[in-house]
């Protein structure tokens, strides 16, 4: 994003700072809380003695159940989530809804391998239902705001239309970074 140096290290200076706001979608099983902060502590990837602190907030954008049968259950439940980070740590969204019991659809080390099969046989496609949305930071010249928008990739299409929900047509104040 920066040509030179000096704004490049402005824009590392603003990640290091944490000043920077990440906005994550991601669809997981289950129904969520409406909204919250995942607190749990993790291990470092590089040493696993070390434990290090790690904040998720989230907001439950929509919950929706499709009539497709699940181990124990006659139905499957999902929820759309919005996610900011407020610590960085390695899988940090992926890891902290695995340990609320609600895995990401498509995580294949961290979620749950029949609701995966659900929505690989729904949409033909295995990814990972998480993606980068938003980034909120300040200009590192000028210091005017800025936000940024990601378009969401055409398989994410077929999980609104399963859920009869879209995030375009949705209160934008709902969904804004």
């Amino acid at each position: 994003m920066a040509f030179r140096p000096e704004i490049a290290g402005a824009l590392q200076a603003q990640f290091k700072e944490r000043t920077v706001e990440k906005g994550y979608l991601l669809m997981c099983r289950g129904y969520t809380k409406d909204s919250g902060v995942l607190d749990e502590p993790l291990t470092s990837t590089d040493d696993p003695d070390s434990i290090q602190s790690a904040e998720t907030r989230f907001e439950t954008l929509y919950r929706f159940e499709l009539p497709i049968a699940s181990s124990k259950h006659a139905s499957s439940r999902f929820s759309l989530i919005k996610a900011v980070p407020l610590t960085g740590r390695f899988h940090q969204i992926r890891r902290h809804f695995k340990k609320s019991a609600h895995p990401l659809i498509g995580d294949t080390v961290h979620g749950d391998g029949r609701q995966n099969r659900i929505w690989r046989d729904l949409t033909g496609d295995s990814r990972l239902y998480l993606m980068a949305w938003s980034l909120r930071f300040s200009h590192p010249s000028t210091g005017i705001p800025l936000f940024f928008r990601a378009r969401f990739p055409r398989v994410w299409h077929a999980i609104f239309d399963q859920a009869g929900f879209c995030p375009f047509l949705a209160d934008s104040t709902a969904i804004s970074a």
